[in-house]
């Protein structure tokens, strides 16, 4: 809201510079609360890709699928999964993971999400076509 005192009446120029200014206050405003919800929007997607990665990680491909809703992403129909450790600064996780994101809110045919324990870690999640099945060593 703007608000102009004057004790003379104004002149037209003076109206039309108020006029002017209150709509630039009022897109100020309507960027501002665009800008927040798009920060809300950005939060919540990242804790949907960390709860995917997570039931991915565990082992719960069933629930990752139901979590994605829609359309299956490529890694969710890889026959394994690697998970790599990128370790960087943490001012810079969050500049790696969204050059290579793609609309979908994926990496291509992976994900990569912050570390919800270590602030120098960015798990990256990729679809790996094995040929051979792990076996752990004996013993």
């Amino acid at each position: 809201m703007l608000l102009v005192l004057s004790k003379q009446t104004l002149t037209r120029q003076a109206v039309s510079l108020c006029s002017h200014t209150g709509g630039i206050i009022a897109a100020l405003y309507r960027a501002r609360e665009a800008a927040q919800i798009s920060l809300a929007y950005r939060r919540k997607a990242h804790q949907m890709r960390l709860a995917l990665a997570m039931a991915l990680v565990a082992g719960e491909v069933t629930l990752a699928r139901r979590m994605s809703a829609g359309a299956i992403p490529p890694l969710l129909n890889a026959s394994h999964v690697r998970v790599c450790i990128l370790q960087c600064a943490p001012g810079e996780r969050d500049p790696i993971a969204a050059t290579y994101e793609d609309a979908s809110g994926y990496h291509g045919r992976g994900l990569m999400v912050r570390c919800p324990v270590y602030d120098d870690h960015l798990i990256c999640l990729a679809g790996a076509a094995c040929s051979r099945r792990w076996t752990p060593p004996p013993g």
